[in-house]
């Protein structure tokens, strides 16, 4: 996890496996996407810190950052 926030959905879809969505400060929301396998700590409605293992990946993560619901730069 990139920033302090709130799990606010998990997901599984046939395309892109598991997908987590955190909700940060300021309009902020980041997206892990092929995520393999969760970790148990993580469930809807927890709040993590900056830096906490969200899963574990087996070949390529897809990363998306959001702002006010548009894409900006992760960088």
């Amino acid at each position: 996890n990139i920033l302090d926030g709130k799990v606010i959905s998990m997901t599984k879809t046939p395309a892109i496996g598991n997908i987590i969505i955190v909700e940060n400060k300021n309009g902020i929301h980041t997206l892990y996407a092929k995520v393999n396998q969760i970790a148990p700590a993580i469930k809807e409605g927890n709040h993590i810190k900056k830096g906490y293992l969200l899963g574990k990946v087996k070949d390529e993560l897809y990363f998306e950052v959001t702002k006010n619901n548009l894409n900006i730069n992760p960088l």
